[in-house]
């Protein structure tokens, strides 16, 4: 006969727990409350030794795609699970002003936009339909300075829907933006360990989860084909099916044809990392870009007057 025992496992527990680890741990405790440290000692030696064999386990087990492998090495090397950091409020102040110098250009040129005939061009619309599958297609997501998270949206799309249509149609037929989802809370994020200066920080801005939603389905629907059409075929990132994987390959396969050819010995690897890329954009290149492509004139005054204020 086997004695049986019950552990209960939850949805908080790592994915490396077991049923006999839990009971184990759980062993463990009870031997440390009636002080036999030798036995604590040595479950503590086997708990190690089981929670090893789990992660490895895990880490040898089959992928389903890039995001879930990237999440095993994240989860085995503890990547995400750095140490809360504590700033003072005056560094506070003075990290805020930092970013706010880094997207402050003395030499700012208004981008000019474009005339637009409106009886031959229509502005581009949505349906109820439309705007209630995208707000049921939003997923858990930051909460932005509006401090409506992304359930209130989504669980209530039903009611949501047709307020919500006619303000996007409004603001598409406008190419205005509301102004209360142009604001961004910016939230640090260190880029080491323990950052001193201001420039170890990179600013994340975090809009409203509505206004997110809206940019993101105005997307889909109407400026797709006209940004896909303007991309280079060596461009992975930022369009539909593109990914960091599909860009090693074809690096992969370029320098392996290179190195069949018969007068070549080796070939050189080059890369570049452009510092604080984004935030040195010129929207006067932007807006030469935007007003060269096959896009709406509406659609090209509407991503115009998000950078304007």
């Amino acid at each position: 006969m086997f004695s049986k025992k019950t552990v209960t496992l939850s949805t908080r527990d790592p994915p490396w727990m077991s049923p006999l680890l839990k009971y184990l741990i759980r062993k463990r405790s009870k031997a440390k409350s009636r002080r036999k440290l030798s036995i604590a000692a040595e479950l503590t030696e086997r708990i190690s030794g089981i929670i090893s064999h789990n992660r490895t386990k895990m880490a040898k087990s089959e992928c389903t795609g890039t995001s879930q492998w990237w999440k095993n090495v994240n989860f085995l090397s503890h990547r995400r699970n750095r140490a809360h950091i504590i700033l003072d409020n005056e560094f506070k102040e003075n990290l805020n002003d930092y970013f706010g110098e880094l997207c402050w250009d003395r030499d700012y040129e208004q981008p000019t936009l474009m005339e637009i005939d409106s009886i031959t061009i229509k502005p581009p619309q949505f349906s109820i339909t439309q705007v209630k599958n995208a707000l049921l297609k939003i997923r858990k997501t930051a909460t932005g300075p509006d401090e409506i998270p992304f359930g209130v949206w989504k669980e209530n799309a039903d009611v949501f829907a047709p307020v919500m249509t006619k303000i996007w149609n409004e603001s598409l037929s406008t190419s205005t933006w509301p102004t209360s989802w142009k604001i961004s809370r910016i939230d640090p994020l260190p880029k080491v360990e323990n950052p001193k200066e201001y420039c170890e920080f990179r600013g994340i801005n975090v809009t409203p989860v509505i206004g997110r939603c809206f940019e993101r389905t105005v997307y889909h629907y109407h400026s797709k084909r006209s940004f896909e059409a303007e991309l280079s075929s060596s461009q992975f990132a930022y369009r539909i099916g593109g990914c960091s994987t599909d860009a090693l390959i074809k690096l992969q396969y370029m320098y392996l044809e290179e190195l069949e050819e018969p007068n070549c010995d080796a070939v050189r690897l080059i890369a570049m990392d452009f510092s604080k890329a984004f935030d040195n954009v010129k929207h006067a290149k932007l807006n030469e870009k935007l007003k060269s492509s096959s896009m709406n004139p509406y659609l090209v005054n509407w991503y115009l007057n998000f950078l304007k204020d």
